[in-house]
């Protein structure tokens, strides 16, 4: 997902939010030049997922391991 140049890290997460229909931030490590986010859906801790903003290119990613999780990561 691609960001507006102007924008600051929160909107950015609330844009992410509202494009992945407002899963819960349980983790969030923020690096110079990346944020990780750990998102779940509200009351599914087997649901996890992983984006990655990489904050040169102002770009979400979604981050998918070839593990055959289909069903997402537990938060623990």
């Amino acid at each position: 997902m691609q960001l507006n140049p102007n924008s600051d890290l929160e909107a950015a997460i609330a844009a992410l939010l509202q494009a992945a229909e407002q899963p819960e931030i349980v983790r969030r490590i923020e690096f110079p030049t990346s944020v990780l986010l750990f998102a779940v859906v509200s009351g599914n801790p087997q649901s996890g997922a992983i984006y990655l903003l990489d904050r040169k290119n102002e770009t979400w990613y979604a981050v998918d391991f070839e593990d055959q999780e289909y069903s997402g990561y537990n938060v623990k």
